[in-house]
């Protein structure tokens, strides 16, 4: 086995001295986030999801970090009730016109 970095995370598998628990996926490693709902050790703290500390702020069980449309919950069903809003005006406009 040669030893060294595969995936190119920073971090040497743990075969070779290192903390790498998955030296085959870039996505996982020592620092990384974890991903609540995904089934694997992302951090390499030897904790998976529900059991990772990180994941207890997390109730919705998604380590939102970095992904698009993670805004709250309050500012999706705002966003929602306006475009509700719109077309009942729409609507309302056409029925009158």
């Amino acid at each position: 086995m040669l030893c060294g970095d595969s995936d190119q995370d920073g971090a040497e598998r743990l075969a070779c001295g290192g903390d790498d628990c998955d030296d085959g996926n870039s996505g996982i490693g020592p620092g990384m986030a974890e991903d609540c709902a995904d089934g694997l050790d992302n951090d390499c703290d030897e904790l998976i999801d529900g059991a990772d500390e990180s994941c207890a702020s997390q109730p919705s069980g998604c380590s939102c970090e970095g992904n698009i449309g993670s805004g709250s919950d309050a500012s999706g069903l705002a966003l929602l009730g306006v475009l509700g809003m719109l077309g009942m005006l729409r609507r309302r406009r056409g029925i009158m016109g």
